[in-house]
């Protein structure tokens, strides 16, 4: 049986258009929160190596 596309008025397509772009930038804004957190976080992680480094 072949997929039928829901039913969308023309106002429920306009909706979506505009609410897209809104919301594509809210998570590319979350991504690259989430970069930067894990370079930090790898920065952390090499500091702690280099100080355990050290010690020995």
């Amino acid at each position: 049986v072949p997929i039928q596309p829901s039913h969308i008025s023309p106002e429920e397509l306009q909706f979506i258009q505009n609410s897209l772009p809104i919301w594509l930038t809210d998570v590319e804004a979350k991504c690259a929160n989430i970069r930067e957190e894990i370079q930090r976080l790898k920065n952390e992680l090499k500091q702690l190596y280099d100080e355990a480094q050290l010690k020995q």
